[in-house]
């Protein structure tokens, strides 16, 4: 097998890993009903623990982390077990000293995770927003800049209660806090990927963004109508 069939073999498997919805499957397994029929209507962690209370949501939560984080690492993995021959044997993690055509494979599995999450193929590509499978594939490339985006989305969490206004905040300001950082990063391959994903993120979260305006966005806890 050539290492660019190899190459697409691993990307289509990360947009059908992203694809598996996993607060669905939970709500379905422990309740027996479709979460998208229940609360704001999505597939995430945030509606699943309105559901299933907060153990539930937890779970899910680190199941689209996990499945972001892997998703990234499924390349360089592939180059240490051989499935991809040809490379060097010092293949490494370090996306800042790592040859761009390997670290964009590995941006694209990145990007293949985040819109299988977000179009999944198994719910008719109506999926979740993105935001916990996202954190997963950037803690993996870029964990620094990932950690302090962490910290913001918390911090307007506690001050709002709102899970959407943090996730949006938080989003925007990803690739802002990796310049701030390392300002050799503007223009880099990262750098567009975590713009789009930013972007992505914000469009899906448009719904909230009508609510947080009209003043009817629930905060956590806080029960809605679909």
């Amino acid at each position: 097998m050539s290492n660019i069939t190899a190459y697409f073999i691993i990307i289509i498997f990360s947009y059908f890993l992203g694809s598996i919805p996993f607060g669905y499957l939970l709500v379905k397994l422990v309740k027996g009903i479709d979460i998208r029929t229940q609360g704001s209507g999505n597939i995430g962690a945030t509606n699943v623990g309105r559901v299933l209370g907060w153990p539930g949501g937890v779970l899910v939560f680190l199941l689209d982390v996990g499945k972001g984080f892997g998703a990234v690492f499924l390349i360089p993995l592939s180059v240490r077990i051989g499935l991809i021959p040809g490379l060097t044997q010092n293949f490494s993690f370090d996306i800042t000293i790592l040859d761009y055509k390997e670290l964009s494979y590995m941006i694209l599995c990145g990007a293949a995770v985040i819109i299988g999450h977000m179009f999944p193929v198994y719910l008719k590509f109506k999926g979740g927003k993105g935001v916990a499978t996202g954190l997963g594939v950037f803690l993996a490339l870029i964990p620094a800049a990932t950690g302090l985006t962490i910290g913001i989305w918390a911090l307007i969490f506690l001050l709002f209660r709102y899970v959407s206004l943090a996730s949006i905040l938080a989003a925007v300001s990803l690739p802002i806090i990796l310049i701030v950082i390392n300002r050799t990063f503007f223009g880099h391959p990262v750098f567009i990927f975590a713009v789009i994903c930013s972007a992505l993120i914000v469009v899906k979260h448009i719904p909230n963004i009508k609510r947080l305006v009209s003043g009817v966005e629930p905060k956590i806890g806080k029960k809605i109508n679909a």
